[in-house]
């Protein structure tokens, strides 16, 4: 149903003849009439029991509870005419950028869903694939209605999520290629009680807004703390220097949250290694790549034996394989890469990679509290770990930026066999008992 909602006082009697006498009656009517049109051309909402659309753009805005969403490219999903293309290829194709704002004064949980328009479709969900921010994910069954992503938002936070959606590469041409499928995106708040996005913002009331000081290493307590990080995909938050309450139970092991991140996800790092081996065996910066690195045979392999039962509850994420810092003397690969001198961190990042499981990189280590040039003895982040980052080529070998058990990044030799610490993500809306500490972790039930 389409409603325009219009609130208009008209003067009536007396006071329209006088308003006639006027010589600004005409101008006056004019302005009206093209704030009306104005009004019915953009104005379009969805709001439990009301919706307008906009027909003349498909930046088209709806709301649901506390949400504001748009959709950059309308709400409809239209595959047709199209053919089987590698997840790199499906991921360069456009994509129908969400927008989820969250007007309300607390946290808030939200769903978003693809449901079939058509009970008749030619080409099922099993024979496609999407990515939310380039991560790469299957539909998980065919039935109608399809949960895409599960996240959460803080009071006043935007979260973007870029959708894209094609056909599996493994498809045959014969029986993938012009076949059709159509269907509706829809954005929903959805409960939030004790979920672990929830708590992690019920127990950090004072988030900190402004910047910490990434070039020397967290020793005041005033750095301390969760922080409120802007980056090009939104908004994340850090857990940085000495905290004590990032503690999660998950797996029968204990992890600490290194941060949210910006599609309302939560990422940790498991606090004891889970395995040892070398970053990679090859000085060329290709076999240096985490996708073709050593490390990560090893990491899927702990994945498959450790955590596989569990998938449910973790998020395929996101993790940046950019070479974009390097070790003062170890800069011969001839890249764009910036020295650590020169180098301000960010989580920005121009290749990112989708996994189940990854490892910390050198900007997420700094704003969490470490930096190269000297330790910190009390961050949280004391792990003897490699990071995903490389550090460059010193001549001899490959370098990779390490954590040191000290609490100091450290450019090391990535053929140094040592030990390892996985990072993965949880979905936002997995529910926890606890209060995150040490004693008392968050639980995941």
């Amino acid at each position: 149903m389409y409603l325009f909602l219009i609130n208009v006082k008209i003067i009536v009697g007396d006071n329209m003849k006088r308003l006639k006498k006027n010589k600004n009656f005409f101008l006056i009517i004019f302005i009206i009439v093209i704030i009306l049109i104005v009004i019915t051309t953009v104005s379009f909402t969805l709001s439990y029991g009301y919706f307008k659309v906009d027909k003349t753009s498909t930046n088209q805005l709806f709301k649901s509870g506390k949400f504001e969403i748009q959709y950059s490219m309308g709400n409809t999903v239209t595959l047709d005419k199209t053919y089987p293309m590698s997840d790199r290829a499906g991921n360069a194709t456009t994509a129908n950028t969400i927008t989820i704002n969250n007007t309300g004064d607390y946290y808030a949980c939200y769903g978003l869903t693809l449901t079939d328009s058509s009970s008749s479709q030619t080409l099922k969900k099993s024979q496609m694939k999407y990515s939310i921010n380039k991560a790469v994910k299957e539909y998980e069954n065919e039935t109608s209605s399809t949960t895409l992503v599960l996240g959460g938002a803080a009071a006043g936070e935007t979260i973007k999520l870029d959708y894209r959606t094609w056909i599996k590469e493994t498809e045959d041409d014969t029986t993938a290629t012009n076949k059709k499928y159509s269907g509706t995106l829809k954005v929903e708040s959805v409960s939030c009680n004790n979920t672990l996005g929830n708590e992690i913002f019920e127990d950090n009331s004072s988030i900190k807004t402004t910047a910490p000081t990434l070039t020397s290493p967290s020793s005041s307590t005033s750095q301390n703390g969760l922080y409120k990080v802007t980056t090009n995909n939104g908004t994340t938050y850090v857990y940085r220097g000495n905290v004590s309450n990032n503690y999660v139970s998950f797996a029968s092991k204990t992890w600490r949250i290194i941060r949210v991140n910006e599609d309302g996800t939560i990422r940790m790092i498991l606090s004891t290694s889970a395995n040892s081996g070398s970053y990679a065996s090859n000085t060329s910066i290709n076999k240096m790549r985490y996708n073709e690195s050593n490390i990560k045979n090893t990491l899927d392999s702990w994945y498959s034996s450790n955590l596989k039962s569990k998938e449910s509850s973790i998020a395929n994420s996101t993790f940046c394989d950019e070479f974009k810092v390097t070790d003062s003397s170890s800069d011969n690969y001839k890249t764009s890469a910036t020295v650590n001198s020169s180098y301000t961190s960010t989580m920005n990042c121009k290749n990112p990679i989708s996994a189940k499981i990854g490892l910390i990189t050198y900007d997420e280590a700094n704003f969490a509290g470490l930096h190269y040039s000297n330790t910190c003895s009390n961050c949280y982040l004391k792990f003897n770990t490699p990071t995903m980052s490389i550090a460059g080529y010193d001549g001899s070998a490959g370098k990779v930026w390490s954590i040191s058990s000290t609490g100091k990044l450290e450019a090391k030799d990535a053929s140094t066999s040592g030990t390892i610490y996985p990072v993965i993500s949880l979905n936002a809306n997995v529910k926890v008992t606890g209060s995150g500490t040490s004693s008392d972790p968050y639980k995941i039930n």
